[in-house]
């Protein structure tokens, strides 16, 4: 697990923010349209480019931790071609229900953001509570 006061590089961090402003608008979207969210992703690849990455398991309501897990499991198989991921996915915290943001990088950086929520049910509307980051956790470049 890495420190929230170990140092970010530059680069790191231009990674992470480009791939939560592509990642927490879908997944709020998404949250207030359907009311759920099935575990997606975004890569940040060695010359750049993000990619939005998901993962469908075997059989009808697929479990968020396998989808969780076959995304990481990617990631980490491709991970001589990237730079960052994150990993986007619905849980429940102290707070309530929150969307969840991962990221790692390849460079050791890694942080966990959450962004708890409550939905109106009949205005498909999301009312945002205050986010909150935990020191995050390497799953595709940990050794």
């Amino acid at each position: 697990m890495v420190s929230l006061n170990d140092p970010i590089s530059p680069q790191a961090e231009t990674d992470f923010e480009a791939l939560m402003d592509s990642a927490l608008p879908f997944a709020l979207q998404t949250v207030a349209k359907r009311g759920e969210l099935l575990p997606f992703g975004y890569t940040v690849s060695d010359d750049g480019a993000l990619n939005m990455i998901g993962a469908l398991p075997d059989g009808d309501a697929p479990l968020s931790d396998d989808v969780l897990t076959m995304l990481r499991d990617g990631v980490r198989a491709n991970r001589a071609a990237l730079r960052a991921a994150v990993y986007v996915s619905d849980v429940r915290t102290s707070q309530g229900d929150a969307v969840r943001l991962q990221l790692e990088h390849s460079d050791g950086a890694a942080i966990t953001f959450a962004y708890p929520y409550t939905r109106s049910r009949f205005r498909k509307t999301l009312t945002q509570g205050k986010p909150f980051m935990a020191p995050g956790e390497l799953f595709a470049w940990s050794d």
